[in-house]
């Protein structure tokens, strides 16, 4: 009862930093409770859920048992202490990958593209997500996945009062850490969706910037230097400096939606260029 317990206020928890409400069988779902920073299932993480949960229930048996703590033996803090790495690195790997950078996030606030700190996936994580990588199998996570079920069924069938004696092959410890060293690296140089958004923003803002130029050092300026519409802004630079920006705009437009989710409206795309 008090792991159910544990249980449940994690996935409260969880539930309340991401804003909504988990019912039903979300609500038990490991891979949603562990989910990382894109909305994806994590590996890392449900790795060092399952293990503190699974060890967490054995020392607490002991205890009520026998009003003794119970030692944990070297492997089993090693086991710990692999998946509790690997989930650090996993997240700052993550938030490398995920997170808008700053000058980007701000010109998107400006246009009104964009509310929120980083990039989510529509997508509910799944089982499916533990195994992949970028929508294609991924033999290193489904390795690190085996492996760390076959440890902890062995620690659970090993018996509450082995926690203190409990070993596992050196081996298989090598296998669960390479496996992590594989995971984070795959991480680090995989590219992701809000990767690809950042660079094509960038390109975006400077052909805003472009055009701005283009305009602002036209022979027709007038005297206050600032158009009086888009429509003359556009005459100042020209049809088909305008045609380029557009173009990349609604590219990037394209890009935004199918990575957030959120459409952006056709008078966000025009170039801000100080006019109403």
């Amino acid at each position: 009862m008090v792991v159910a317990a544990v249980y449940f206020f994690a996935a409260k928890a969880f539930a309340r930093l991401l804003g909504k409400s988990l019912a039903g069988t979300q609500a038990w779902n490991p891979i949603r409770i562990t989910a990382g920073f894109d909305n994806r299932g994590s590996l890392s993480a449900f790795q060092v859920f399952f293990f503190t949960i699974l060890v967490f229930a054995m020392l607490l048996f002991v205890l009520l048992r026998t009003g003794v703590l119970s030692d944990l033996s070297t492997t089993i803090l090693e086991l710990l202490g692999i998946s509790g790495i690997g989930a650090a690195a996993a997240k700052g790997a993550d938030s490398s990958r995920t997170v808008i950078d700053p000058t980007n996030q701000a010109w998107l606030l400006n246009k009104g593209w964009y509310t929120g700190p980083s990039i989510r996936a529509a997508n509910e994580p799944s089982f499916f997500d533990l195994i992949s990588s970028d929508g294609a199998f991924d033999v290193y996570r489904f390795q690190s996945l085996l492996f760390t079920l076959a440890v902890g069924a062995a620690l659970f069938l090993g018996g509450v009062f082995q926690l203190a004696s409990f070993t596992v092959p050196q081996n298989i410890l090598g296998i669960l850490g390479l496996s992590q060293v594989v995971y984070i690296a795959g991480k680090l140089v995989s590219s992701n969706g809000a990767t690809q958004l950042n660079s094509v923003i960038t390109d975006l803002r400077n052909a805003e910037t472009e055009f701005r130029q283009t305009v602002f050092s036209s022979q027709t300026t007038t005297a206050s230097g600032v158009p009086a519409s888009l429509q003359e802004a556009i005459d100042r630079a020209g049809p088909s400096t305008y045609a380029r920006y557009l173009d990349k705009a609604k590219g990037a437009a394209q890009l935004f939606a199918s990575v957030t989710g959120l459409a952006v409206d056709r008078q966000k795309l025009e170039p801000s260029i100080g006019v109403t």
